[in-house]
């Protein structure tokens, strides 16, 4: 065996998986063992201790197999399983495995009543362990396949759900990118700054328009006009009353003008404050779509990718189911012994020997 631990444990794990019954069953299943007088005793025909025994029982009105009707068919016989059972019992008293000594080797070893039989259980057990091996890897990576094409369904049913959300998405709505983001982002600084500007001149305006009203004299509304030349070629004869009615008609003019000019100014502003606020909110639309849009493709991507490793860990385990490989093989064939080990006939010759040497003497 290879690929073990040479610590006792594991070389003792495998020596009772090496006689687990499990095991042991499928070589009785496969030799059919159950059909060996063998391993089968009620195929033996009666001892005469037997033969007294099942007398007496008959006398006294007691049947021994009668009595375990679960157990027993209508002729008196154990049931198959309970044949098996004692089957399986038997070959494990015939069998021994051990590990040899500072090895990964392992020796089996059966003993029965015929050399064949006993080569043919020992080399069907080791072949049968060797198949194991290939079985419960081949369940192993089937089980895994299974589940990893479960799963690459389920995922494949996932990636399809979030595409089609984000497909969804992206036609309910306008076309969202970075680049529009950053045009809108341009464009509302531009109108806060046009806004800012409007607004101090509005100020400006709002002043110049009350200083025009709070000044009195010719002299303050010089002042307030800010040095108007009209106004102060005017001044100069304003003695004159057709030159003071002009002096004031000039000065209400310069006032209308301002007035007029609030008045825009006023206009612009509120229609710059509608602007910002259509672009603010614009563009507070636009950022939420672009994250969520981001957001639900991230999760596609991410579900894609699980897809594809799932995929190709299916894929290869597939390919893997047949090429599985057992982690022991067998070095030699059971040899079937030319004389049996027991009963030792040249012993027992020998010490009768010396047994009936000593009587006679």
């Amino acid at each position: 065996m290879g690929g073990l631990s040479p610590e006792d444990t594991v070389l003792n794990s495998e020596v009772y998986i090496l006689r687990s019954r499990g095991l042991i069953g499928k070589v009785v299943d496969k030799l059919d063992l159950t059909q060996d007088p063998e391993f089968n005793p009620n195929l033996q025909p009666l001892s005469f201790k037997d033969m007294i025994k099942a007398t007496l029982e008959d006398v006294i009105g007691v049947n021994a197999k009668a009595t375990d009707a679960p157990q027993a068919d209508m002729a008196g016989f154990p049931s198959e399983a309970r044949q098996r059972e004692d089957a399986i019992n038997l070959v494990l008293q015939a069998l021994s495995v051990r590990n040899l000594p500072s090895s990964l080797v392992f020796e089996v070893r059966a003993e029965t009543t015929d050399p064949e039989k006993s080569a043919a259980i020992a080399d069907t057990l080791v072949d049968l362990y060797i198949l194991n091996q290939i079985e419960v890897k081949y369940e192993a990576t089937e089980k895994a396949a299974n589940w990893l094409a479960d799963r690459v369904a389920e995922l494949q049913v996932q990636l399809e759900t979030a595409e089609a959300r984000v497909k969804e998405f992206r036609s309910s709505t306008d076309v969202v990118n970075q680049e529009t983001i950053i045009a809108l982002e341009r464009q509302l600084t531009d109108t806060r700054n046009r806004l800012s500007d409007t607004r101090m001149t509005l100020e400006e305006r709002e002043a110049y328009l009350a200083a025009l009203k709070q000044a009195t004299t010719v002299e303050e509304k010089l002042r307030a006009a800010n040095g108007d030349q009209r106004l102060e070629q005017l001044a100069a004869r304003i003695d004159q009353p057709q030159i003071a009615s002009a002096f004031d008609a000039q000065y209400q003019q310069i006032m209308s003008r301002v007035e007029t000019d609030i008045l825009r100014n006023r206009n612009q502003v509120e229609a710059l404050t509608t602007s910002r606020d259509e672009f603010e909110a614009r563009l507070n639309q636009q950022s939420n779509d672009l994250i969520r849009l981001q957001q639900l493709t991230r999760e596609a991507e991410s579900i894609r990718l699980l897809y594809e490793y799932f995929l190709a860990r299916r894929n290869e385990t597939s390919a893997q189911q047949g090429v599985h490989q057992a982690d022991s093989r067998q070095l030699s064939q059971a040899v079937p012994p030319v004389n049996p080990v027991s009963p030792k006939k040249s012993l027992i010759l020998m010490i009768s020997a010396v047994l009936r040497f000593l009587l006679g003497a």
